[in-house]
């Protein structure tokens, strides 16, 4: 039976890495089996730090060592891009939800309504021609993703078809159209302001008992609606083994001219492999905010079972997805779409084969119920959670204004977000996307938990609080966080995961030129001259190892030269993280904590009396 401290632990962690489910369910089959390689080590090894610390990632990565003092505020950085960008998409789904509450989908397979254009083609059109090259005439302009350019995000009709076709024009607009600044969609506007004062409210009213509102709105209640949702698609509507190509892929030559979209561009085991990276969030510092929270004596998260509720919902979706391919594959064999992000299943794909089924609304109702709360509301909260906590760290008188900080933050992100909800909005997530890459944190943070510290220091670590009897199963030996199983594959699976998302971002493309060429395909709506677009492409992507570099610099400044220390005390542990690791040990007896509490009280008075 879960105690408040599991179901707050276990639901933040699965709600941090949410976002990612329905693109990880994309990916090939084989992710099921190649998941958990990475994940149980990693999740491990960053659970074991969590609980050792009770602390988030600013103060961990600044106890560990003191010239790391500036990745915990670039993981901070991270997450707050994901929140920016994750409110459309939450607006979206809150929206389909909405749309959905009628007895017939007809806008997602009929045209005719007032905003379609006259390129639109009906789902159940007979002989349906695709042709390979130049437009690719209807695709860009099936009923359902003319129902999200035209009603959902606001577009303007097109009244000719683009001399170059781009796959998922759709949602991301022509790479060509430059961003200008409207009348925001009202509908998505509305949606917007009810999940901000959801997120504030809940915040506030709820943080006492914010474990129980997350585990059972946002996770447990979406898991039992995505299962009957799959028993009731699997009588009314799935259609498996049907042989159909409809999901499609850009080609080599397509996507060393012109990238169009990240997610897209990557493609395969490859793109899997990444998103194994990101759905873990081992190295995200969201892992170590789970455990911070956690009340003195709480037992730690276990990795063997935190990893396993991670999978469920992923491989649901890609039932989910898998049944409705057949289906829509087998009612129009023209339809084609080009798996990206999850907007280009949940608001293409999903749509038609719930319009096309029986009960469908009954379905897209509990489908997009599931998804909000899930994937976007539940995220959200947790975001905004972790920069506070962050802050919390840093400056601890924060903590005794919490409403006004909280209410700053949602302000803080509520207002620029308006931008998204303009016509071309989507282009801003396109630029994220291209920009915003975690790969060279990651990489810092698995050097300075493995080498700096020390991975034999980091096992001593855990087994002096483990408090394990000296002669344990095999069973337990091979699955405990110290397994010399988890060992080889932090030195080999981990690191060399992590340098292949390394490689996405600058070294994908055959041409060369990539983190160029993705900073131009991400910023080419900017008005303005290319140069310009360039400083805010790198200024994005840089971004967090500058952040990096300059604590660092700082650090070093402030003990090599005010304090004359040397520059391997840069690389020691501080005495808090010394005393902290000491005093959570588990199952220490009452003189030997009055010890260690005098012990920490000594150092922090010499501390003191140094600076």
């Amino acid at each position: 039976m879960f105690g408040y401290d599991d179901s707050y632990g276990y639901s933040t962690a699965l709600l941090a890495v949410a976002p990612y489910a329905t693109q990880l369910a994309m990916g090939p089959v084989a992710w099921l089996l190649f998941f958990p390689l990475f994940a149980l080590p990693a999740v491990s090894l960053m659970l074991s730090i969590g609980s050792l610390s009770t602390h988030g990632p600013v103060l961990t990565y600044k106890r560990l060592a003191p010239i790391a003092a500036g990745i915990g505020w670039a993981l901070t950085w991270h997450v707050s891009e994901r929140l920016y960008v994750e409110g459309l998409r939450a607006a979206q789904n809150l929206l389909y939800l909405v749309f959905s509450l009628r007895f017939n989908l007809d806008w997602a397979v009929e045209c005719g309504h007032q905003y379609n254009s006259r390129f639109c083609v009906n789902f159940d059109e007979q002989n349906v021609t695709v042709p390979s090259e130049y437009h690719h005439s209807p695709e860009n302009h099936w009923p359902a993703q003319e129902f999200n350019s035209y009603v959902i995000r606001g577009n303007e009709p097109i009244t000719s078809i683009p001399a170059v076709w781009e796959p998922n024009e759709w949602l991301l607009g022509n790479s060509k159209s430059q961003f200008f600044f409207t009348f925001p969609s009202l509908p998505l506007m509305v949606a917007h302001a009810l999940i901000w004062t959801t997120i504030y409210f809940v915040l506030i009213k709820c943080s006492s008992n914010l474990g129980t509102v997350l585990s059972r709105l946002c996770v447990i209640v979406p898991c039992a609606l995505y299962i009957f949702l799959i028993v009731g698609m699997s009588i009314s509507g799935f259609r498996f083994g049907v042989k159909n190509e409809m999901e499609k892929e850009i080609n080599q030559k397509e996507r060393d001219g012109d990238p169009f979209d990240y997610w897209a561009d990557i493609r395969g085991f490859y793109r899997t492999s990444i998103l194994t990276v990101d759905y873990s969030g081992a190295f995200s510092g969201l892992l170590l905010f789970a455990t911070s929270r956690l009340r003195p004596g709480a037992k730690s998260l276990n990795a063997l079972l935190l990893v396993p509720l991670m999978m469920l919902v992923p491989m649901l979706l890609s039932i989910l997805r898998n049944g409705c391919e057949g289906h829509v594959a087998e009612q129009q064999p023209a339809y084609t779409i080009y798996a990206s992000t999850d907007e280009t299943i949940s608001f293409d794909l999903l749509p038609v084969c719930f319009a096309t089924s029986k009960a469908g609304s009954l379905w897209a109702i509990i489908y997009y119920v599931a998804q909000f709360l899930y994937t976007s509301l539940g995220p959200m909260i947790v975001y905004v959670s972790f920069i506070y906590q962050s802050f919390v760290d840093d400056v601890p008188t924060v903590q005794n204004f919490a409403p006004i900080f909280f209410a700053l933050i949602v302000t803080f992100f509520a207002v620029p977000s308006v931008l998204l909800y303009m016509p071309l909005g989507t282009k801003i997530t396109t630029l994220f996307r291209y920009t915003s890459q975690s790969s060279i944190v990651q990489i810092l943070c698995y050097i300075i938990i493995y080498f700096v510290y020390g991975w034999q220091t980091i096992e001593s670590d855990i087994i002096t609080t483990a408090n394990e009897p000296s002669s344990v199963s095999l069973l337990v030996y091979l699955t405990r966080p110290t397994s010399p199983l988890y060992t080889v594959l932090m030195f080999t699976l981990v690191p060399a995961l992590l340098c292949t998302k390394f490689t996405a971002v600058f070294d994908l493309l055959l041409r060369g030129n990539d983190v160029l060429q993705h900073i131009d395909a991400g910023t080419c709506f900017i008005p303005g001259p290319i140069w310009m677009r360039r400083i805010v492409g790198y200024g994005i992507m840089f971004a967090p190892t500058l952040i990096v570099t300059v604590f660092a610099s700082y650090t070093m400044y402030v003990m090599m030269v005010r304090h004359k220390l040397p520059f391997r005390d840069l690389l020691k542990p501080t005495s808090d993280w010394m005393a902290h690791t000491a005093v959570n040990t588990v199952g220490v007896k009452e003189p030997e904590i009055l010890l260690l509490t005098v012990k920490e009280k000594g150092m922090d008075s010499c501390i003191s009396q140094a600076n």
